[in-house]
């Protein structure tokens, strides 16, 4: 049992790789955020759900659901801002930052939303306003960089908790 006495945060890890994108290595990056997790000391502090091809009905239920206070994306970003999930019959779907915002905008928990997919900046600004931090990235990205940006990320996350 952990000396911090805060109620238990849940981060939301969503990953999706639809079809013809390309791989982005979600499960290489959720492995890193594990290895901070399991690095730190209040590592009990911090609940972790994970999902793996999540498809757009999914991630509106998942953040309905959970109100977590922390939401992760890992997939594919495009150069229009929007982020990149599975749809109906496998088919690729783009999410648009206000309709993501829609459903964000509900959880009075949120503390910080993070997408590591290439484009996201534009993401952020939409998000920003009803969270305490939103993290995206310009441009294209490197996996290996949004990896290890994951797990710096979370290792200081878990030791200042």
């Amino acid at each position: 049992m952990s000396l911090n006495t805060n109620i238990m945060k849940q981060i939301l890890f969503v990953a999706s790789e639809p079809p013809k994108q390309g791989a982005t290595q979600c499960g290489l990056e959720h492995q890193k955020l594990l290895s901070a997790k399991t690095k730190a000391r209040f590592n009990e502090d911090f609940s972790l759900n994970f999902w793996q091809d999540t498809t757009s009905d999914s991630l509106i239920k998942m953040l309905k659901d959970l109100n977590p206070q922390y939401v992760h994306y890992c997939g594919h970003g495009n150069a229009d801002g929007e982020f990149i999930v599975r749809g109906h019959k496998g088919r690729t779907v783009s999410f648009r930052a206000n309709t993501l915002a829609k459903y964000l905008r509900q959880n009075p928990r949120l503390e910080c939303v993070i997408f590591c997919s290439c484009n996201s900046a534009n993401l952020v600004e939409e998000i920003k306003a009803f969270s305490n931090y939103a993290i995206g990235f310009t441009g294209e990205v490197d996996n290996l960089d949004m990896h290890q940006f994951t797990e710096d990320f979370y290792e200081e996350l878990f030791q200042l908790s």
